[in-house]
């Protein structure tokens, strides 16, 4: 009887077993970084209401005597500019893709012509580090803008300047004329009602023929409307 308890006993144990692993270490990421940062600024899209010089070298000198353009809000007028600068810099470890938007309703300065061709006195230009992109009427700035993108790839160190500014030339030639009914379009609009209106258009040296093509017209603006948006966006 012993001797079968014995026998029992060791067939309940077990004295081996198939043992297999495979072993993942400890694991780590970290996210992508993205160092982009954009400065943008307008400060100098209107210099003010003061412009130091005609030829827009040096401008916005409060109380020069040299001041040659000047009025009560901000003004623009035939030889004044004035500039958007876009700054962007920094790095990702994503491809990114720089975008612009336009900013509200974009409006040009324009003398509407009721039969002939309207006029844009205004020059526009958008340039990539001091390399002309588009230059033209605002509304073709626009067009270019709604398709215009950049590639950085990552890793890659970004400093790009990009500049949205306008130029109104001061001599224009035959245009001058038209400057001068855009002027004198400004200064009407700012009287009191139609009488005094219609008094200060009888003053004017603005010939019927003048009248009719261009200050009967209702398409004129006298100022003009921007805003722009950069964007910068990861892509596959």
């Amino acid at each position: 009887a012993a001797l079968l308890a014995v026998v029992l006993g060791m067939g309940g144990q077990t004295f081996a077993k198939y043992v297999t692993t495979n072993t993942v270490a400890a694991q780590t990421a970290v996210v992508a970084k993205w160092g982009f940062v954009i400065q943008a600024s307008a400060k100098e899209l209107f210099v003010g209401n003061e412009y130091y010089s005609a030829s827009g070298t040096t401008q916005n000198v409060s109380g020069a005597d040299s001041v040659t353009v000047s009025g009560t809000s901000e003004v623009v007028a035939p030889g004044t500019k004035g500039h958007i600068d876009i700054n962007i810099t920094g790095s990702a470890e994503v491809n990114a893709e720089i975008s612009f938007t336009k900013v509200g309703d974009w409006q040009d300065i324009v003398l509407d012509a009721s039969t002939g061709e309207d006029y844009y006195p205004v020059t526009w230009t958008f340039a990539k580090d001091s390399g002309t992109l588009k230059t033209g009427k605002l509304t073709e700035i626009a067009s270019y803008l709604s398709s215009y993108n950049f590639s950085v790839d990552s890793q890659t160190d970004v400093n790009i300047k990009y500049t949205l500014s306008w130029e109104w030339d001061f001599e224009n030639g035959a245009d001058n004329r038209k400057d001068t009914i855009l002027g004198y379009i400004r200064y009407a609009e700012t009287l009191a009602d139609d009488a005094a209106r219609t008094a200060f258009w009888n003053t004017t040296d603005l010939t019927a023929a003048e009248k009719t093509e261009y200050v009967d017209t209702v398409g004129t603006h006298t100022s003009f409307n921007v805003g722009i948006e950069t964007k910068i966006t990861q892509v596959d």
